[in-house]
């Protein structure tokens, strides 16, 4: 897990036998290249998000929430590049295994 001010609660649960890492702000976007699928729960924000166009450029595709697709524009043939309408924590979970 990467983002800028991880709350104590979210470093508590940095757990690396259990290969579920809670690493704070990402220094360089280079590091997309070892990973298969962003998730981005989003649950606000408006207009185009950088987290999914960063993970887009890097050829991942992203699970979100309607919150992260809106204001993302679908291609004609329906490719997205991803999920964008998981709403519970259960689809994105589901959705992020269907994309790994």
């Amino acid at each position: 897990v990467y983002g800028a001010y991880p709350s104590k609660r979210a470093m508590q649960l940095h757990n690396p036998r259990r290969r579920f890492h809670v690493l704070g702000q990402a220094k360089t976007l280079d590091l997309l290249a070892d990973y298969r699928v962003l998730l981005a729960p989003l649950r606000f924000g408006a207009g185009v998000k950088g987290k999914i166009v960063d993970a887009w450029w890097h050829g991942l595709p992203v699970v979100t929430t309607p919150i992260g697709s809106e204001g993302m524009a679908h291609s004609r043939d329906g490719l997205w590049g991803g999920s964008g309408h998981s709403l519970s924590a259960e689809e994105v979970a589901d959705e992020a295994v269907r994309y790994y």
